[in-house]
């Protein structure tokens, strides 16, 4: 449900929809001379909404996110000799991550994660076989 809602709810057509809605409320009621009533069911209104925006885009990130990690065990499990540990590392604590994280920083040609092109200066590095990621095999030569 949530997901359908923030499809419909990402158009252009809709944030113009709700800031011209806004506008008219605010000229009605400086036409009335803002009476509280009006005042309190806008913010009421706007809290319910903000509330569920927040709620939506929550939702969004954490679908992403999880669409992202599956690409990405995906990819690792792919990789020939890769350390089972790194895949399923999302679901370990923060000393597992530290733990991880120091190993890789020891190891020759590595710097540490977060350093600027660490990773692609890793694999610049050294010289891979070409490998068929579907197979795990070196592709059959056209000889």
């Amino acid at each position: 449900m949530l997901h359908a809602l923030e499809s419909c709810l990402s158009h252009p057509a809709v944030a113009l929809s709700i800031v011209g809605a806004d506008a008219v409320w605010v000229v009605f009621s400086m036409a009335v001379g803002f009476p509280s009533r009006l005042e309190t069911i806008f913010q009421t209104l706007v809290a319910a909404v903000t509330l569920g925006m927040v709620l939506v885009i929550q939702h969004t990130q954490s679908r992403q996110q999880e669409v992202t990690q599956r690409k990405l065990d995906e990819l690792l499990n792919a990789v020939p000799n890769t350390d089972e540990g790194i895949i399923s590392l999302e679901a370990g604590s923060d000393d597992d991550l530290r733990r991880v994280e120091k190993s890789a920083s020891r190891l020759p040609g590595r710097r540490p994660y977060g350093e600027r092109g660490a990773l692609t200066r890793q694999h610049q590095s050294r010289e891979q076989p070409s490998v068929d990621v579907r197979t795990q095999r070196a592709p059959a030569s056209s000889a």
